[in-house]
């Protein structure tokens, strides 16, 4: 694994850090890049997978019911208070793993957190982990997974309209950051 721009983050300081999400293999990678505790924003469905579900209920990562906007509200309320407490949170705004290993479009649950929340949003671009295993990939290969760590961007002043705006920006800042294209 190879992490660059670890310089941007401050141990002192909470995020809320955006990732493209190309293989299951970038949870454990992020979670070993990142210098500090981190806690997922994750889909509720995944509780029901064996070990893995059970870890992020009992780690108390968030889990949000996409189903019910009251729920997902709940959720997004939740993780304000996990920043205010000190730890950072990552999102896949992808809301699942990339099909062909191409960034998909973002969906708005970590923009909204940023602009309930006002902790800044960090840009993460993973490569490599898609082709190490894909998706639908049964058998690991061999490679490196690399993790750029873009500058924070403050949230304090978001507007809903910047928040789409903020949300088209990080999009454009992972894909620019990934070795090429098909990552």
């Amino acid at each position: 694994m190879q992490v660059s721009g670890l310089e941007n983050l401050s141990l002192n300081e909470a995020y809320i850090l955006v990732s493209n999400h190309a293989s299951i293999l970038d949870i454990p990678a992020i979670i070993s890049a990142c210098p500090f505790p981190v806690r997922f924003l994750a889909k509720r469905s995944l509780i029901w997978f064996p070990i893995f579900g059970w870890f992020l209920y009992l780690a108390e990562h968030i889990l949000i019911d996409r189903e019910s906007a009251q729920s997902a509200l709940k959720s997004l309320k939740k993780a304000a208070g996990i920043l205010k407490k000190g730890l950072s949170i990552i999102v896949f705004p992808e809301g699942t793993r990339t099909p062909d290993g191409h960034v998909k479009e973002f969906k708005r649950g970590a923009f909204l957190l940023a602009q309930h929340a006002k902790f800044p949003i960090v840009p993460l671009s993973i490569s490599g982990s898609f082709r190490m295993l894909p998706r639908h990939g049964w058998c690991f290969w061999p490679g490196t997974i690399s993790i750029h760590i873009d500058q924070p961007i403050p949230t304090k002043n978001l507007t809903p309209a910047a928040a789409k705006t903020l949300m088209e920006k990080v999009r454009e800042t992972i894909i620019r950051n990934l070795p090429d294209a098909s990552e």
